[in-house]
């Protein structure tokens, strides 16, 4: 009896020795994509460098599209090339510059006739974009000759999630979610206190399998569809006192931003361009499989389509109104791309498929 408990002990001695040799090298040989961080000494908001997603998209838009979205260590999202200029054209926005989920090489700034890094961000507002800015070019001194920017959808969610107080440089600031962490779910805990990521063999373990299996990106869009559904919409009456108070208060707050870009790329010799943001909020939409739209929630109620379409063209024409009175160049995408169809052009609200974001690129390179 005695043997076989020293046996087991033994055992159990290895066994932890093993697991502790595999953690440390994992940490010294491995990038845990769920940990990691930017830590700029100013305030920016990127994509940490390294990060790497890879999955296939189906359900979302027709076909099955390989996807390997991958930050380089510029910040920049890869666009499959590996020849670099000595100057280049950027692009700033959120998720709809971003492109995360059309394939690398097709997304709309990688089909640009001028090379253009891309330095769009999930749930970015106009202030993240601004800050990033000053970053790649005081801080990482990027040769830039153009910058283009495109703001609207996401400048909407930061009123209504925050108000207009809180929305300018000084104040704004806004913790990015690690996105490998929330498509993977790693920061479940397997224990007490004991998150999944924390350690690196469960999350090279979780990385992998949810890689082999082939991640889900469609059924978090529908489950909050769902869970949009069931919320009651905004009166008329309750959209024109939301309205007003939107024209009165957030508006020149959104003007004050885009002067600030005026001013800073006017100060630095840079090109500004200016893109309005295309939508699905068509009273035409017919959904290919499944029509995924989210709509902006106020006060506990959405908007229905025509009250989204009257806030939607509020920003547009505002970005119209600032590249014409600071005579800018002003790409209209959104009245571009009014004559193609929205339920080919977009898989939900305002993120393109394959063929809306091939159609938006050759609306700014015409």
């Amino acid at each position: 009896m005695r043997i076989l408990i020293k046996n087991i002990l033994i055992n159990i001695a290895i066994t932890c020795v093993l697991l502790t040799a595999l953690e440390m090298g994992l940490r010294w040989l491995w990038v845990n994509p769920y940990l990691l961080q930017n830590e700029h000494q100013q305030y920016t908001r990127f994509h940490p460098a390294g990060l790497k997603i890879d999955g296939v998209v189906k359900q979302l838009y027709q076909g099955n599209h390989l996807i390997n979205f991958q930050v380089k260590q510029d910040l920049s999202l890869s666009d499959g090339l590996t020849e670099t200029h000595e100057s280049v054209n950027i692009a700033i926005g959120g998720s709809t510059t971003e492109c995360g989920l059309v394939p690398e090489g097709e997304r709309w700034t990688d089909l640009l006739n001028k090379r253009t890094l891309n330095y769009g961000v999930s749930g970015n507002s106009s202030i993240d974009g601004f800050h990033n800015l000053v970053y790649l070019n005081e801080v990482q001194r990027k040769k830039i000759n153009n910058v283009i920017v495109m703001f609207a959808i996401n400048d909407l969610r930061a009123y209504l999630t925050k108000g207009e107080k809180p929305f300018n440089l000084t104040e704004w600031r806004e913790p990015l979610a690690n996105i490998a962490d929330s498509i993977d779910n790693a920061s479940r805990t397997i224990s007490e206190s004991i998150r999944l990521k924390d350690s690196y063999i469960l999350s090279f373990v979780n990385y992998n399998l949810a890689s082999f299996k082939g991640r889900d990106f469609f059924t978090g869009s529908l489950n909050r569809k769902k869970e949009q559904d069931i919320i009651g919409s905004l009166s008329e009456q309750e959209f024109e006192g939301f309205k007003n108070n939107f024209i009165k208060n957030f508006l020149p707050k959104k003007w004050t931003i885009l002067k600030e870009y005026y001013r800073y790329t006017k100060q630095h010799k840079l090109k500004l361009t200016l893109l309005t943001q295309p939508h699905a909020y068509s009273l035409n939409y017919q959904a290919t499989n499944t029509d995924l739209r989210l709509y902006p929630i106020f006060d506990g109620k959405k908007m229905t389509n025509n009250q989204s379409i009257q806030i939607m063209d509020l920003l547009n024409n505002q970005t119209r109104q600032f590249a014409t009175e600071h005579d800018l160049t002003l790409i209209d995408v959104e009245m571009c791309l009014k004559s193609h169809s929205p339920s080919k052009i977009f898989y939900d609200a305002v993120h393109y498929t394959l063929e809306g974001s091939r159609a938006f690129s050759r609306c700014v390179n015409q």
